[in-house]
């Protein structure tokens, strides 16, 4: 069996990176901007659920004075990111242009997924069983044979993702 569907919601994954002289204050600016980016998600229609961290350090920004010299740290950099579920796939370019807007200055990527996968697979998971069926009592029947109790069933899972379309 198979399901094929159109990705219905996307997820993602954007953030905040702040630099300062201070571990405190890098992260005082990320914890600030992130505020911000998230209350602005919400204001697009985001529901706090969709928002989820997903990563968070604090890193120390090194410099080299001089070769042969051990490096200095000068500053430190704070970083935030959060994978966002966006459910309106028509709504995906303003959430985009509000993240930017709000502050947001890193971008990881962006996929899509369909909302209702399980309900799909189930149904391919029910053409497949059928359709073995069908061919069991075709191969019992060509044979003399019946079919009897099942012996073993296993699932083999692949995703093509989508198909560049050519013209």
């Amino acid at each position: 069996g198979t399901a094929a569907a159109t990705p219905d919601q996307a997820t993602i994954q954007t953030g905040v990176s702040s630099e300062a002289k201070t571990a405190r204050e890098a992260l005082t600016k990320n914890s600030d901007a992130m505020n911000e980016v998230i209350s602005e998600l919400k204001v697009a229609g985001v529901d706090a659920k969709d928002i989820q961290t997903s990563q968070f350090n604090i890193e120390p920004i090194h410099t080299y004075p001089k070769e042969g010299q051990p490096p200095v740290v000068t500053g430190y950099r704070a970083h935030n990111m959060v994978n966002v579920k966006v459910r309106n796939l028509d709504k995906l370019g303003e959430v985009l242009d509000q993240l930017v807007a709000a502050g947001a200055n890193q971008m990881g990527g962006i996929s899509f997924d369909v909302s209702k996968t399980e309900t799909l697979k189930d149904e391919a998971r029910k053409d497949a069983m059928a359709n073995a069926l069908r061919r069991a009592k075709l191969l019992a029947a060509a044979s003399g044979a019946e079919v009897g109790e099942v012996m073993q069933i296993s699932e083999e899972v692949s995703y093509t993702g989508p198909q560049p379309v050519v013209f």
